[in-house]
C-alpha cells in the first residue's frame, strides 16, 4: 500500500516527484506513469504522489517507483498535505499534470517555501477546452493559469499548438515554455503492434480505415472530425 508520507533520506540520488490526483484511466495519468517508470529505469529515485489512491494503472508502475498517498478527498484538499510532503522530502523536482493539479502544485510549492524545482505539464488548449466545460468551476482555470503559472520553473506543452495558446491567450513567457511530445514509444508499443486487431474491419483491408483516439468529450471535438470526413 502507498505510504501517507515519506521521511527524508540521506540518499545521494536525486528525487523526482510526480504529482497526480489519482490514476484514473486518462491519457495524462498513463503518460505520467510512463515518465515515472522511465526515470526509475535510469537510476533516479522517483515518488508518484497521489491525492487519492485509486485508478487503473497501478499494475503498470515499475517496482522501483515509490507510491505516496496524500489522503485527500479532493485534489483541492491535497494542498496542505502536498506542502508538508515537500517540506519533509525536499525533492529535486516536482512534476505535475492536469491544469487544476498544476495549480495545487504551484500553491503547495509557494506555501512550503522549498527550493524544489517545479515543472507543470499542460496537455490541452486551455482557451478553448474550458470555455464550455460541464463543471462550471473549471471554466475559471484559464484565469488562474494566467495568474499563477508564472511561479513555476518551467511549463511543458505537449504540442506546439498548446504552447502557442499559452503564450497568446494565457500570457505565459515563451522562455518558460518547452514543447515535449508524449513519451509513447516503448517496448510495449512494439509488442502490441505485432498483434492482430480483433475487429473484423481490419481483416482483408478492403476499405480504408481512419482511426481517431480519445474520450467522447466536447474538448476532443470528434464532431468536427466526422463533419470533415463527411
Amino acid at each position: 500500500m502507498p505510504q501517507r508520507f515519506v521521511k527524508p533520506q540521506s540518499e545521494t540520488r536525486k528525487l523526482i516527484s510526480i504529482f497526480l490526483p489519482n490514476l484514473a484511466g486518462g491519457g495524462a495519468e498513463r503518460i505520467m506513469v510512463a515518465l515515472a517508470n522511465g526515470f526509475a529505469r535510469r537510476g533516479l529515485k522517483v515518488h508518484l504522489v497521489l491525492a487519492q489512491t485509486w485508478g487503473v494503472y497501478f499494475d503498470e508502475i515499475d517496482k522501483r517507483v515509490q507510491l505516496v498517498e496524500l489522503g485527500a478527498k479532493r485534489v483541492l484538499f491535497s494542498l496542505l498535505p502536498l506542502s508538508k510532503y515537500l517540506k519533509q522530502t525536499h525533492p529535486y523536482a516536482l512534476i505535475s499534470a492536469l491544469d487544476h493539479t498544476n495549480l495545487i502544485a504551484i500553491w503547495a510549492r509557494l506555501l512550503s517555501q522549498t527550493k524544489t524545482r517545479l515543472i507543470v505539464s499542460v496537455r490541452a488548449v486551455a482557451s478553448v477546452g474550458y470555455r464550455k466545460y460541464p463543471l462550471v468551476r473549471f471554466r475559471s482555470l484559464p484565469f488562474l493559469m494566467r495568474m499563477f503559472y508564472r511561479y513555476s520553473d518551467a511549463v511543458v506543452a505537449v504540442s506546439q499548438g498548446v504552447a502557442d495558446d499559452l503564450v497568446d491567450q494565457i500570457g505565459l513567457c515563451p522562455e518558460k515554455l518547452r514543447v515535449i511530445y508524449n513519451p509513447m514509444v516503448d517496448e510495449c508499443l512494439f509488442e502490441e503492434a505485432q498483434k492482430l486487431p480483433p475487429h473484423p474491419w481490419f481483416r482483408g483491408k478492403q476499405k480504408p480505415i481512419i482511426l481517431g483516439v480519445g474520450r467522447l468529450d466536447p474538448q476532443k471535438d470528434f464532431a468536427t472530425l466526422l463533419r470533415a470526413f463527411k
